[in-house]
């Protein structure tokens, strides 16, 4: 069975800077040829467009799940993005939105809850924001789609840093949180990186490889030598 990775963009692959490092992109870009990689992101299509990164994952799984892009083909989870705008307008809330996600600060998010009542929606944290999103719609169930679109069956390893990234647990055969992840998502890991951003996914993939997660034949595995570390935990 292949193994797939799916991964968290912002404060995973990269760190406070958004973008990720050479070093992180060769890893990932040789980890390829073992197993199948999908970016899991609240970010939007066009900001992997204008970043020359569609390329950067066998699939990418956006705006925290509501599209996914596999084999240039896009899919979309329809909901009711504009009447949550419509709803956040009238009461003067600020938000950001993507074609489906709207977004908020979690200052706003009592407000925000009001006006929205009666909408059947998913609400999830991202660290300092509210992401709101149709029912059912999450990073977990985005990445089971793009899977189902690939037509893989596959032991799937997870890694992220934030509290939308807990979605992703629930589909893992394999938890990873990078080092400066949440304490949610820490406290639910089998795997806690020692490093940080993209340096922790590096560790992790090394992780995976010295646990023999992948269920192939005697391929050599990407990775960084030597800078692993992290606690395994007990469950």
């Amino acid at each position: 069975m292949r193994l797939a990775l799916a991964v968290d963009y912002d404060r995973t692959l990269t760190d406070e800077s958004f973008v990720p490092s050479a070093d992180v992109l060769e890893c990932l870009e040789r980890a390829r040829g073992e197993m199948e990689v999908i970016i899991a992101s609240g970010r939007e299509l066009q900001f992997f467009r204008e970043s020359g990164l569609m390329g950067l994952g066998d699939a990418l799984v956006l705006e925290n799940g509501a599209v996914v892009y596999v084999g240039g083909v896009t899919f979309v989870q329809n909901g009711p993005t504009g009447e949550i705008r419509d709803r956040l307008d009238q009461k003067g809330i600020p938000f950001s939105s993507g074609e489906v996600v709207v977004s908020v600060k979690r200052v706003h998010e009592t407000e925000a809850r009001a006006a929205l009542a009666g909408l059947d929606l998913t609400l999830e944290y991202n660290r300092d924001s509210l992401m709101i999103l149709p029912r059912g719609v999450d990073k977990g169930s985005g990445v089971l789609r793009a899977l189902d679109a690939m037509e893989i069956d596959a032991t799937l390893a997870c890694i992220g840093d934030g509290e939308n990234d807990l979605s992703l647990f629930k589909i893992a055969d394999i938890k990873g949180a990078v080092a400066n992840a949440v304490p949610e998502l820490k406290t639910e890991a089998d795997y806690v990186c020692e490093n940080p951003y993209g340096r922790g996914v590096m560790e992790f993939i090394e992780h995976l490889a010295s646990t023999g997660a992948r269920r192939g034949r005697g391929r050599s595995w990407p990775g960084p030598t030597g800078r692993g570390g992290g606690r395994a935990q007990s469950r």
